[in-house]
């Protein structure tokens, strides 16, 4: 089942801590791309929105919401995350349909 799902962004911070100085902070509330996980058990694993997630860490920093909620699309297809956390032809084409999914 692929499903949008709110977590705290703590769940998935530490996969992005090492690009929150490259990117601009980004509040959660505007990020439009939403942050695609793997779910392992009870924690969350990146697929897509690394970068993403860097950012809120940033803005969360920033503003003192070391835990701040954030929407993400969980999905546990396999062959759909294989697909979009490999970049290559297919990739853009999994993300897509990962998100397709979750509407």
């Amino acid at each position: 089942m692929t499903k949008r799902t709110t977590i705290k962004l703590s769940q998935i911070a530490n996969e992005a801590l090492d690009y929150t100085s490259e990117v601009p902070a980004l509040d959660p509330a505007d990020c439009r791309r939403l942050v695609i996980c793997e779910q392992c058990g009870s924690s969350y694993g990146i697929v897509d929105g690394f970068h993403r997630t860097a950012g809120m860490v940033r803005w969360a920093k920033e503003n003192g919401l070391v835990d701040a909620d954030v929407v993400v699309i969980v999905c546990d297809d396999e062959d759909l995350i294989s697909a979009a956390a490999e970049p290559g032809p297919g990739q853009a084409a999994a993300i897509e349909a990962i998100y397709a999914a979750a509407k």
